[in-house]
């Protein structure tokens, strides 16, 4: 198996800076606990939606498919823009100038997936390009690799997951995040869809306050919760590092909602819930 190294906190903790000083803050107006967390969700999603594509085999031999069960792509045009023996082949989610999924979100514009292989269960490489997307308004550009490694007898995926984007909403303000991630997902049929994410993270958030972002304790995430509109993880913890600030962020002990406890400084600590701009 293929080791990839994350950066640790020393090493680029250095290169957050930010002319924004933070205020005395409290609970109702933290950005240090909570802006890493709600950028994420965004590319949560379109993340998700790939690996469905790269671990699931859900092209289909006549070069189109609905992705089955997937909620979020079932009135999407996907299509394969290569033969379907290509190497590497061009998967494209199309949604047009507006596609509702089944919760009512709208997406536009595509996603390209440029994928080493789409033979079953195998090891492969995704590179993705982020096309004139949106969902409700809230604009999302960016590229994203993804390289996999499959355990066909244990059921398990091993992932390298990084990715760089913006993301902008509707009043005009916006945020960058730049991701690795290490995940392992299981992906037994008779079970739910899950994962550990472990990695570091880091970025301008909405505030235009720098952050960095490392998990302390893998964060453990389910499809089901996330096609349900929770975009946290059911359990696991982080530590997001802004100018002059630390917060410690408990996701909990496997409860599907997006409520977290939230630690300023090692001694203020307080219940917040998480409501993400633009995501059902």
């Amino acid at each position: 198996m293929k080791k990839f190294y994350l950066l640790p906190l020393f090493a680029i903790a250095f290169l957050i800076s930010s002319c924004t000083e933070f205020p005395d803050i409290a609970p109702s107006a933290n950005i240090v606990g909570t802006d890493d967390t709600e950028i994420e969700a965004y590319f949560l999603d379109i993340d998700d939606m790939i690996e469905v594509i790269l671990s699931e085999n859900t092209i289909a031999s006549n070069g189109v498919d609905v992705l089955l069960d997937d909620p979020r792509m079932v009135n999407a045009n996907i299509y394969l823009e290569t033969p379907e023996t290509s190497t590497p082949a061009i998967v494209i989610v199309d949604f047009g100038e507006g596609t509702a999924d089944v919760k009512g979100n709208i997406r536009t514009g595509r996603l390209h997936l440029e994928v080493s292989t789409l033979e079953e269960y195998s090891n492969n490489t995704g590179r993705l390009t982020i096309e004139n997307y949106s969902i409700n308004g809230v604009r999302i550009e960016g590229n994203l690799l993804a390289e996999h490694e499959v355990d066909v007898e244990a059921k398990t995926l091993f992932s390298y997951v990084e990715y760089s984007g913006r993301v902008t909403w509707p009043d005009g303000t916006s945020a960058t995040r730049n991701s690795q991630a290490i995940k392992d997902l299981s992906w037994a049929p008779e079970n739910p869809v899950t994962w550990i994410q472990n990695g570091n993270a880091n970025g301008v958030g909405r505030s235009g306050v720098g952050y960095y972002t490392v998990i302390t304790e893998g964060l453990l995430f389910e499809r089901e919760c996330l096609q349900a509109g929770n975009y946290t993880p059911t359990s696991g913890k982080k530590r997001t590092i802004g100018r002059h600030l630390e917060a410690n962020i408990d996701f909990g002990n496997g409860t599907c909602d997006n409520e977290v406890m939230i630690t300023i400084e090692e001694d203020r600590t307080y219940a917040h819930t998480f409501t993400f701009e633009g995501l059902r």
